[in-house]
């Protein structure tokens, strides 16, 4: 590798105009300034890019959320020889930034639904769970569950016979950060308190859905 003809590391550069993010062909980061801070000089010859603190205040709050909601780095991104350019100083001025076109939700894709459940859109990242996500949860809950309705109720505390049958009659008020959303059921011996994650196998198509959306949230994203 020519050093006469590549960067090396420590070298501050700048993105030249035009150019898109490779993940987001909707975001320009022409201007976007910061230091060279690793060097892979296989063909073709790509740069790891530290931006500076200026070039962080002025992204785009919509390619920040993007990057938190698919868990790519903020703060570095990996660019070729031809996207950059010596940075000359100054003040950083990133390119105009055209209209970004957020995709629309899709009911039939399960994080869009829960992202429906907290008024997000699909650039946002998913909400984690804690009193107030799991009281918005369960309002939206109540409001579009059918009660009463058929499932299996599994204990997580029992080690054998941990399946029931039930019939869901309602939800409690009362949610839990470990335990989630309550709801009222039906046992073969009487009514009880259980976590609608302890719910499964339930036999209406629409309910089925909701509970299922939930107890993956409620699994992932605490």
């Amino acid at each position: 590798m020519n050093p006469k003809q590549y960067y090396r590391t420590g070298d501050i550069v700048q993105v030249r105009p035009g150019i898109k993010d490779a993940d987001f062909p909707d975001i320009t980061i022409g201007g976007w300034v910061g230091e060279i801070t690793e060097v892979d000089d296989q063909s073709p010859v790509t740069y790891m890019i530290t931006w500076n603190q200026e070039t962080l205040r002025l992204m785009h709050p919509v390619f920040k959320r993007r990057c938190e909601r698919d868990g790519l780095d903020i703060d570095k991104m990996c660019l070729d020889h031809d996207s950059i350019e010596p940075f000359k100083g100054g003040p950083v001025k990133l390119d105009q930034q055209e209209k970004i076109k957020t995709a629309p939700l899709s009911m039939k894709n399960e994080d869009d639904r829960i992202r429906s459940v907290f008024g997000l859109t699909s650039d946002d990242p998913i909400p984690s769970v804690n009193s107030e996500t799991l009281t918005a949860y369960c309002n939206h809950l109540e409001k579009n569950l059918v009660f009463p309705f058929d499932a299996t109720w599994t204990n997580e505390a029992l080690t054998r016979d941990r399946s029931q049958p039930v019939k869901v009659i309602g939800l409690e008020e009362v949610e839990d950060e470990f335990y989630g959303i309550f709801c009222d059921v039906k046992l073969p011996g009487g009514t009880g308190e259980v976590p609608l994650v302890e719910i499964q196998k339930v036999k209406d198509k629409k309910n089925k859905q909701l509970v299922e959306d939930y107890s993956y949230w409620f699994s992932n994203y605490c």
